[in-house]
Order: structure tokens, then sequence, then C-alpha cells
């Protein structure tokens, strides 16, 4: 390996401050990516470079470009990606007034991170062929042992050609089309396999009952949501936000865990975490996402609601009037097209229109108050300055596009679940 480098100190070199080395990059990169070594070419390596490009936005993950250069200027340097996962992550953008870091909750936030970066670390070295679905190549993962081994993932760049929906803007009708395509390619692909152990080996991994830790989180990005827009729009949901705020743990508990479960139900495969900011289109000739998705960051898959994704995507991505244009003419078609997916490779799909609705309600309930919760995440993925006239008026269709998402689920809920409307007493910590 020494030989490879002109300088073959540079092979014990790590990446940042973690334990992933130098050495262990480019034998996954000589074994893995064809394009690597046709680039290469003989060529020694001057220099292997990064910078952190997740900026505060990974979720549980630092995010490296990485360069490498050859001795033979004449040759182009080679970029990839390299993930590596942290738990620092998930600490900012809350202010510790709001959620205090303990050494219990510093230890607890690594060892999901590792789970966390394992799950996708299975998903790339077992399930990264599935047809039809868009996603970077990977070309090396190492498991995260906690207290004990890094993790990592070397992914391929994407480069300027891509880049993803910023959250104030909204996926176009089109967009979101696409990736209800790509939704329906990974359900009927995990519906389909052979072995269906999956459906109890992925796991939630998330302890739904921790969250009560963001019901402070709740309240405060409520009133800045209710900043946006005037009284006249939000003051009469207050009551009904807080009562989903109060019942948030048990209405979670219920859609990830009861929903999935019941009679008449199927359980599906979740990517868990479908927003604008894992999903990149290819850019257009003026620079902006256009189509051509490719899906990011399988961390949190799990066997869950057959809606879960959908309501993610279209509570986090769409503005309203693409939700309703989605759910009215695009849904029967996705339903059907699921349905004869399944059946061509000579599978059942029992699943009701009524039970796949169901299944979309209640999950837009709960993610349309994970769009409360992740609120500060998500401003920080738009990089607006806060003094100016864009900013001005994009805090207004941000506004009402949480608007109306909450007037839709408080819709839901009365239909569904009406008990979540009704407050409670919230034991003080």
């Amino acid at each position: 390996m020494e030989a490879l480098f002109v300088d073959p100190a540079l092979v014990k070199t790590t990446l940042d401050s973690s334990q992933i080395s130098l050495e262990w990059i480019i034998q996954n990169l000589e074994v893995n990516d064809p394009q690597f070594n046709k680039l290469r070419n003989g060529s020694k390596i001057q220099e292997v470079t990064y910078f952190d490009v997740s900026n505060g936005k990974g979720y549980v993950s630092r995010v490296y470009k990485t360069t490498i250069t050859f001795d033979n200027v004449e040759i182009k340097p080679y970029q990839c990606i390299v993930k590596i996962p942290t738990s620092d992550c998930l600490s900012e953008g809350v202010s510790e007034d709001i959620v205090k870091n303990t050494k219990e909750t510093d230890e607890q936030n690594a060892q999901f991170v590792a789970i966390a970066h394992n799950r996708e670390v299975l998903f790339y070295n077992t399930y990264k062929d599935i047809a039809g679905l868009k996603i970077p190549k990977c070309y090396g993962t190492k498991e995260c042992i906690y207290q004990k081994q890094d993790g990592a993932l070397i992914m391929e760049l994407l480069g300027s050609n891509y880049s993803h929906v910023e959250f104030s803007k909204s996926l176009t009708l089109s967009q979101a089309r696409m990736l209800l395509d790509q939704l329906n390619h990974l359900q009927s692909y995990f519906f389909t396999l052979p072995n269906q152990d999956w459906k109890e080996s992925f796991n939630f991994t998330i302890d739904i009952d921790q969250y009560d830790i963001f019901r402070p989180v709740m309240d405060i990005n409520w009133e800045t949501i209710k900043s946006f827009l005037s009284p006249d729009l939000t003051d009469h949901l207050d009551d009904y936000v807080a009562a989903l705020s109060d019942n948030y743990i048990k209405l979670a508990n219920y859609v990830v865990k009861d929903l999935p479960r019941e009679e008449g139900n199927t359980i599906s495969i979740v990517h868990g975490d479908m927003h604008n900011n894992n999903c990149m289109f290819r850019n257009d000739s003026y620079g902006n996402p256009s189509d051509n998705p490719v899906i990011l960051d399988w961390q949190i898959m799990y066997a869950g609601s057959v809606g879960a994704d959908l309501a993610r995507f279209l509570c986090f991505g769409t503005s309203p009037d693409v939700r309703r244009e989605i759910e009215t003419n695009s849904f029967p078609k996705y339903y059907q097209t699921l349905q004869n997916n399944i059946s061509k490779k000579g599978h059942k799909f029992d699943m009701t229109w009524e039970m796949f609705m169901r299944n979309y309600e209640l999950s837009f309930i709960d993610q349309s108050m994970q769009l409360v919760i992740c609120l500060g995440f998500l401003l920080r993925l738009d990089e607006i300055p806060k003094d100016c006239e864009i900013w001005n008026a994009r805090k207004f269709l941000i506004g009402t596009k949480i608007l109306f998402t909450l007037k839709q689920a408080i819709e839901y809920a009365k239909k569904h679940k009406p008990e979540w409307l009704i407050r409670k007493e919230i034991p003080k910590h």
C-alpha cells in the first residue's frame, strides 16, 4: 500500500479526528471503483484533502468531500464522499436551554448513531441493487462499534450536477411524482422478497418515549411559526396543536408500532427520513434541481407503515396545492401500480384502498408534528440571510405551508383519532 503514495507516511494518516485511515479508503477504492483505477493509471497519490460539506446539515454523520491528487499533474483529481457517523449533529440547532445534554444522553446519542450507521451499512451491503431505485454508488463500508471503532461509508460524489430542493421552495408536481416512483420501487421490492424476515429485523431504532424532551421544542417552534403569520390565521389552532403535542408520544407509538400490525394491514419497508435534504435532483441548465432523483441517507430504515414515507416527503417537501394534487390524482395510480408490481412477481397485496389511505392519513398526523419539531433543523438548510426581503417573503410561505399541513392533520385526527385532540396534563420534569 505504501508504494501507492509519494509519501508512504500518508498511509496511516486519518481523516479529520476520526480513526478512518487513508489506507482503508484507498484499499476500498482500488477494489470497488474501476473509475479510480482508470484515473490513477499507475500514478502515485500525491495528496489527500477533505472538507466537511455537511456544515451541520447532516443528521447523524459528518460528510467529507474527499479529493485525491496524483503525482502526474495531467491527471484530474479523483473525488468522493466519506461519511463518518457522529452524534454532534443531533444537538445542533437545538438550544441547550431547551434540551439539556447530560453524560447519559450523550451516551444514548452515541449508541443510537452507531445503530443508525450500521443500518445504512446493512442497506448498502445487502440491498443496493434494487431495480429502478436510484441511490449513490457505495465503494466501501465499515461498521461502527460503540466506543471501539469508528464507522464509515465511501460514497459517489454527485457533485455540482445535483442539488436538493430547499425547504422553503417546495417540490414541483413532477418532482413529487418522481419520488412516488422511487418509493414504489422500494416498497414493491421488499414486499416481494422471498425471505420476509426483514419485517422482524428492521426494528424502529428511535426510542419514541424519549420524545418528551422535545415538548418544549414543539411549543417554541409553534410560536416561531405563528410569528411568520398574522394571528387571525393561527390562533384558532392553538388548542389543537397543543393537544397533538400533549399526545405526541402516544400517537407516534401507535403510528410506528401498532398501525402496521393491525388486522388487514401489511408491514412495509420505510426509508424513515424522506425530506428534501435527502432527495437530490439533477440540475437543469440554470443550476436548479430538476429531475432524475437520487435518494440518500438510509440510516433509520425500519419495518412500519406503507404511508410513512409518503406522508413525510409530502408534509416536509410540498406546497399544499401540490400535496392535494398528489393525494387526489396520483395516490390511486400509486396504489394500483404497487399492486401490479407485486402481482407480477407472484405475490399478493391484500391491503384495501381504504387501509392504504388510513395508513397515509394517520402517518400524516405524526409527520405534521415531526415538521414542527424539526423546524430549527429545516431552517438551517436554507442559506438565506434572515435580514433580507427574500427571507421576509419566504417565511410567509413557510408559515402557510406548515399551517395548511397542521390543519390537514387536525382533520385526519378528527376522522380517525379524535382523542388525540384532547389536552392532557403533562408531568413536569
